[in-house]
């Protein structure tokens, strides 16, 4: 691993635990849609720059929001897909899915 990749790793890292966010990787297509319709049905809007909840699949990336709480939702074939918010919330969501909650992204 480079100097620079590993700086940026450490960069992204830190800003991670700074902020208090998780991250679910690796969440298999059905299932990060599944996800995703389910909070939109629970109240949380899908944010101004995204349509629908096709923009996942169509841009590679949601973010829905509920009071100061964002989720951005991302996807790409090759590393399917991933959950970004707030501790609590993604712990909840790992649990709920029985997917794992890491502290930052792996690399």
């Amino acid at each position: 691993m480079s100097f620079f990749t590993k700086l940026n790793h450490k960069l992204v890292e830190s800003r991670f635990k700074r902020k208090g966010l998780n991250i679910i990787q690796e969440i298999p297509k059905q299932q990060i849609n599944e996800i995703l319709a389910t909070y939109v049905a629970e109240g949380w809007e899908i944010g101004s720059q995204y349509f629908s909840q096709e923009s996942l699949l169509k841009s590679g990336e949601c973010a829905i929001r509920r009071g100061q709480s964002t989720l951005l939702f991302e996807w790409a074939e090759v590393c399917k897909g991933a959950i970004t918010g707030p501790e609590r919330i993604i712990v909840s969501i790992a649990n709920k899915y029985q997917l794992i909650a890491l502290k930052s992204p792996k690399t």
